[in-house]
């Protein structure tokens, strides 16, 4: 901020020897009516330009402008002053102030709001708010003074007063002028507005003092709550003067603040100074107590009149500060031309130093310049386009144009400033515009209102006349930093070909591509291939089958250039599994574990990592040891990410017990008794096998003194062993069967063998008999002398036969229980043989006359009448006789005859006493013949 009393007429003296304001300056015209744009006041008098600003008030992330108007009076009346808003980006040309954005009023006659102005985002919304000094308002006393805080947003008002600000902070006393500078100081809760009052009396008479008012409330406050008071050190100095915010000019990562005395007397009268403070104590605090006091050189420089932040103009990392001493002589013993000094940032300056000894000393061009009446930052750091920040030097008395045209000066930052300097060798002159302007009465950064990308500085001539007498102008210069030439592109270096390789089949694959606009020459154990140019359909070559091994390669363009070259590894085969060992040490567990692969590979067991080097290496094998017992997970990974073993891993090292002996016996019949005597001292389990191997059943955990019965056994020899019950193998030393590692046990079946009978009393007939004490039914199987299976008699209960008709030969009998699934068993015998052999007889066979006759003498009523049922059946017999005989179909009596008789042949069997025993017979040995030749059987009860 740069506004300091430069207004003729009614601003009193502030410390009672000095003056309040200057001189009123004649002015010329000069170079600043080139600006990009110029703001002009509204109305004759309003010396609109008196102050300046800039901050992003409506929160849409371009800066705007601020200029301060305290003459005006278009509000409650004559000088009630006004500030003026337009928002960014700005656009060139000529803009007055009444199309401004935003347009606030002062609220009574002669309050001259807008005499200082500062943005900040003191709520901490992320919007700037507005700081506007009135230092001559009323409502405390006369010319108390009354700084108002409006809240930045999209809603200000267009055209409003400041008596609806958000917050109001009055002055303590009367003649305080609270409000004639102001600053927002940078926090990270929020901006802390900073209150200059140079005409306070609270330490001296027109001592002054300075507030930061940290968590601004809303609505009306007084200054007297302030978080901290900075009291002046003497009568008359008029702290509060200036007040700035100083950017971190120690370093230690914290906002330090500015507050200057131009009438401080402690160099010489009228000298000025000012006070650094890199930190605020709550409370009334004496600026003799500031950490840095940079005294005025000489009698009446009046150092201080304007203080700004500088930003870090010699590169150093450190803020740095302007201080403007409008009155000082120069070298050239130049009254008024006044001297700027950059004061240079750092850790180690306390106590007083004076501004000769501070810094750079830039010294006004000419009599009564008054340069240092303004000074700023320029643009918040580079206008001059060279990397380091620059500054602003305002001399509004400057003749250079027009009488008191004023200008502005832009010096550029360097790492290795002079120590003085002459403003007419500055790296650029802003002249003002016409005569009495006083171009350079404010100035300030204006950070990139115009969206152009380069930094841009605001400069106020209050006395400007273009819209009307003394309405006053500020002037927005924009920067243009010109576009840098780009470089020539560089001739890009050729790329190296992409190598890659894979395994199929365990053998390599290498394919190369050539990322390049040229050919290329790839090479490999002196074989040479040429790779197109990138993009072609011969850009990449693929060499398949490669075998393990290292290939030495090479790659080159056509101009020779190198793009590649080295070994290729090729390493296909499948990496084996590492190998595990475990040994019990001491009753602890020891484990090796040995890396068989000629590449590096990861170890892990329960969450530990180890690293096994490739094999025949220092470190390829480790030892892990006093495991103790129980499982452990463990795997391991090749260098390559395959995997090469996991599992679990059972560590039992306690000391063995001693051998236990069990038992396993057969006490009945199929079945199988294992018993742990209970003089054992654990559980075990049992396993049994049978004379196969194959596993029968486990009998679990049975403890000493128990034991336990395995039924439903077959008859075989079966195998048991036995186990403690945490143990993971069987047949151990440590527990043996029947005083073995493995026990044989014979179980008897319940079955006894049982002898049956096969004869064949009857031609082409065998009769089986199952004997009545047979354990169970019996199967019979009847086999030709082909071994083939003719008949089979099934279930033959115990005392029972059955009779199997079959042709003349010879057969074989075997049999088995009917529960049984092998015929020719041990335990079933046929005439005392595994097998018997049976010779069957071929039945006689008649005369065809007799069969005639006999049908005729078989009408017997006792026989025809037994079973009418059965009088069915003869339809069947038809059939017989008219095979064996053809010639009966000659005669009507044969077909009737098998009707009667023939039908009753089991019946005439069954009564020896029948009159026609022969013909019976040789029906019936024809019809068991026929049954016999179709496999089938035919069972009789004795």
């Amino acid at each position: 901020m740069g506004v300091v009393g430069s207004t003729a007429g009614d601003a009193s003296d502030a410390t009672g020897d000095g003056p309040v304001q200057q001189t009123p300056l004649v002015p010329e015209t000069g170079s600043l009516g080139d600006a990009s744009t110029t703001f002009a006041g509204a109305g004759a008098n309003d010396t609109f330009g008196t102050a300046l600003a800039h901050g992003d008030l409506n929160g849409d992330g371009v800066e705007d402008v601020v200029v301060g108007a305290p003459e005006n009076n278009t509000g409650e009346g004559t000088n009630s002053g006004a500030v003026y808003v337009f928002y960014g980006p700005v656009e060139d040309g000529d803009i007055d102030a009444a199309s401004a954005s935003v347009t606030l009023h002062g609220v009574d006659a002669g309050d001259r709001a807008g005499y200082a102005v500062a943005a900040g985002d003191v709520d901490d919304d992320g919007a700037d708010d507005l700081v506007v000094g009135a230092p001559l308002e009323d409502a405390n006393g006369q010319s108390a003074g009354t700084v108002y805080v409006v809240d930045g947003g999209d809603d200000l008002p267009e055209n409003g007063s400041l008596s609806d600000a958000d917050h109001v902070l009055r002055g303590e006393s009367a003649g305080d002028r609270a409000g004639w500078s102001v600053a927002a100081v940078n926090r990270t809760d929020g901006d802390d507005v900073l209150v200059g009052a140079p005409g306070s009396n609270a330490s001296a008479a027109n001592a002054g003092a300075a507030y930061v008012v940290s968590d601004v409330d809303p609505g009306v406050g007084s200054l007297a709550d302030a978080s901290t008071t900075l009291t002046g050190e003497g009568s008359g100095d008029a702290a509060g003067w200036s007040v700035a915010e100083a950017g971190d000019v120690d370093g230690d990562g914290s906002q330090d603040i500015l507050v200057s005395a131009p009438w401080n007397n402690s160099t010489a009268t009228d000298a000025g100074a000012v006070y650094l403070l890199t930190e605020t104590d709550v409370g009334t605090v004496s600026l003799a107590d500031a950490r840095l006091k940079l005294a005025g050189d000489a009698a009446r420089d009046r150092a201080g009149w304007d203080v700004a932040e500088a930003g870090d103009v010699d590169d150093d990392g450190y803020d740095d500060v302007l201080v403007g001493a409008p009155t000082a002589e120069t070298a050239d013993s130049e009254s008024n031309a006044g001297i700027a000094y950059v004061v240079y940032g750092g850790e180690g300056d306390t106590g007083t130093v004076n501004l000769s000894d501070a810094g750079t000393t830039l010294a006004g061009e000419g009599e009564d310049d008054f340069a240092g009446y303004s000074v700023s930052s320029a643009g918040s750091g580079d206008v001059t386009c060279d990397d380091y920040a620059d500054v602003l030097v305002g001399a509004p008395g400057n003749n250079s144009t027009a009488v008191e045209a004023g200008a502005v000066y832009v010096v550029a930052g360097s790492e290795s400033p002079a120590t003085e300097r002459n403003l007419s060798t500055a790296d650029a002159t802003l002249a003002g515009e016409g005569e009495g302007d006083r171009a350079g009465t404010a100035v300030s950064d204006a950070m990139d209102v115009t969206g152009g990308g380069d930094k841009d500085v605001l400069v106020g001539a209050p006395f400007n006349n273009s819209s009307a007498v003394d309405a006053g102008a500020a002037y927005l210069v924009a920067g243009d930093c010109p576009e840098p030439e780009p470089e020539p592109e560089p001739e890009p270096e050729p790329e190296d070909v992409v190598v890659t390789t894979e395994c199929a089949d365990e053998q390599g694959t290498v394919t190369v591509s050539n990322p390049n606009g040229e050919r290329v020459t790839f090479t490999i154990e002196g074989d040479s291939y040429t790779l197109a140019a990138d993009g072609s359909d011969d850009d990449s070559v693929t060499l398949s089958d490669l075998d393990d091994g290292d290939y030495q390669w090479s790659a080159e363009t056509e101009d020779g250039t190198d793009v590649g070259g080295g070994t290729l590894t090729v390493d296909c085969d499948e990496p084996d599994d590492v190998l595990v060992t475990l040994e019990c040490v001491d009753e602890q567990g020891e484990l090796t574990v040995t890396n068989p692969n000629d590449q590096n590979a990861t170890f892990s067991i329960e969450g530990d990592n180890y690293t096994l080097t490739a094999n025949g290496t220092a470190n390829d094998s480790l030892v892990v040891s006093d495991l103790d017992d129980g499982d452990y997970q463990w795997s391991a990974e090749a260098e390559d990410g395959t995997d090469i073993g996991d599992g679990t891993l059972t560590v039992d090292c306690d000391e063995p017990r001693g051998t236990q002996d069990t038992v396993a016996v057969t006490e009945e019949c199929e079945q199988l008794t294992v018993r742990n005597p209970s003089d054992n001292d654990g559980n075990v389990d049992f396993r049994v096998r049978n004379g196969s191997g194959d596993l029968v059943t486990t009998v679990r955990d049975v403890a000493p003194g128990e034991g336990d019965t395995i039924d439903g056994l077959t008859g075989d020899d079966y195998t048991v062993d036995a186990r403690y019950v945490t143990s993971d193998s069987f047949a151990s030393d440590n527990v043996t069967v029947s005083g073995q590692t493995e026990a044989t046990v014979a179980v008897a079946s319940c079955r006894q063998p049982t002898d049956t009978t096969a004869v064949s009393e009857e031609c082409e007939q065998i009769t089986v008999t199952t004997p009545g004490d047979s354990a169970e039914p019996v199967d019979f199987r009847v086999r030709n002398a082909s071994g083939d299976p003719v008949a089979t008699a099934q279930d033959v209960d115990p005392g029972d036969s059955a009779t199997v008709n079959v042709t003349a030969g010879g057969y074989t009998v075997d049999a088995r229980y009917a529960t049984d699934d092998s015929f020719a068993s041990d335990n079933v015998t046929v005439n005392g043989q595994t097998e018997a052999a049976v010779s069957v007889e071929q039945c006689p066979v008649e005369p065809p006359t007799t069969t005639t006759e006999q049908s005729t003498t078989t009408e017997t009523p006792t026989t025809t009448t037994e079973t009418p049922t059965t009088t069915e059946e003869p339809t069947t017999t038809e059939e017989p006789t008219t095979t064996e005989q053809p010639t009966t179909a000659e005669t009507p009596t044969t077909t009737e005859t098998p009707t009667n008789t023939t039908t009753e042949t089991s019946t005439t069997t069954e009564t020896p006493t029948s009159t026609t025993p022969s013909t019976s017979t040789a029906t019936g040995a024809a019809l068991v013949g026929l049954v016999g030749s179709l496999g089938l059987f035919v069972r009789t009860r004795e």
